[in-house]
């Protein structure tokens, strides 16, 4: 997505909005094609050099964006209209210069609060902005527009792998902020929860020699922390493969024997019976995993936590011998009842 747009380019797209083919054409076309709105997303989103300097070019953007945001809800009413028989009461009150607008806010307010030492995120209802905080504002912005929360995403990622970040003195600070607004966005959109996945994992592989380990160490459990949220709003297939497979890579230091009991541990008070034969495959893997065995077997993980990790492992027994389980399955349990037994 490294596709540089310029005023030119913009403006010929422009053109197929206002040109004898009609109104809406270009909204169509950009519909149609997902991956056109990332990189519309781009100059208005990303950090550093990506970002635009250009108040013309960011509105040519936002204004392209609107368009395919207006023409993707005009196809949906129509699909409900069809399925209703011509009688759904559905209606859109998106107006495209409203959202250009505050397409161009968030934008604005990205690039505020990432030179901020810190910012203040909200999921209460903010009536009017007047007075608030570049935060604030923020976390409205983005709760209350999908495509502001798609850009606010996009933001996130970049600044995160962003190697001056890290090494930036409001790095302990900002982290925080940035962790927390990603989880709200993931509430209310859930769209996003894929690429938010991804943040964590970035995070985790953060040094910094100046600033302590216990710190450190509190950063990274915060990004557990949304994996482990992530998971109880359904995620649980990515999360726990996204885990297992860096687990299962020799050289892979992301996940330390401490934060793989942190994760497990969380993950311990979670769950509750009765449990999926999807959930057991998908967890099963990642116990077995020998960098986890070894983290959980050792003194550091507590009693109470392994007493629960039994009575999981015992509930396991029984759900792969139900209607649906296969001999693998059979095996992975056997294998964690031998691994911690």
């Amino acid at each position: 997505l490294g596709t540089r747009l310029d005023d030119r380019l913009l403006d010929q797209l422009l053109q197929h909005e206002t040109g004898l083919s009609g109104k809406g054409e270009i909204g169509k076309l950009l519909q149609v094609h997902p991956l056109s709105i990332k990189v519309l997303l781009g100059p208005l989103f990303k950090p550093g050099a990506s970002r635009t300097g250009s108040v013309s070019t960011k509105q040519k953007c936002a204004r392209l964006i609107a368009l395919a945001v207006i023409s993707a809800e005009n196809v949906a009413i129509q699909e409900a209209t069809e399925q209703a028989n011509g009688s759904s009461n559905i209606s859109t009150d998106t107006e495209e210069i409203s959202l250009t607008s505050k397409l161009i806010s968030g934008s604005q307010l990205c690039e505020t609060v990432e030179n901020k030492v810190s910012f203040t995120v909200t999921a209460d209802e903010v009536n009017g902005e007047e007075g608030l905080s570049p935060g604030r504002k923020l976390s409205s912005l983005a709760l209350n527009n999908a495509v502001v929360a798609q850009g606010v995403v996009m933001w996130a990622t970049e600044i995160a792998k962003g190697p001056e970040f890290v090494t930036s003195a409001s790095y302990q600070t900002l982290t925080p902020s940035i962790l927390s607004l990603l989880r709200l966005i993931s509430v209310q959109h859930p769209f996003t929860r894929r690429a938010i996945i991804d943040i964590p994992f970035i995070f985790l592989k953060h040094s910094n020699s100046e600033i302590s380990f216990k710190k450190m160490n509190a950063l990274k459990e915060q990004s557990l922390r949304l994996l482990l949220f992530l998971f109880v709003k359904g995620e649980v297939k990515h999360v726990l493969g996204e885990i297992t497979e860096r687990l299962r890579q020799k050289d892979n230091s992301e996940i330390d024997a401490s934060l793989v009991r942190y994760l497990v541990g969380g993950m311990l008070d979670i769950i509750f019976p009765p449990y999926s034969l999807p959930l057991v495959r998908c967890l099963g893997q990642l116990l077995s995993s020998p960098r986890c065995v070894e983290a959980l077997r050792s003194t550091y993980f507590n009693d109470a936590q392994k007493k629960k990790l039994t009575k999981v492992i015992e509930d396991f027994q029984g759900v792969v011998k139900s209607p649906g389980g296969r001999n693998g399955d059979i095996s992975l349990v056997a294998t964690l009842v031998s691994a911690y037994s």
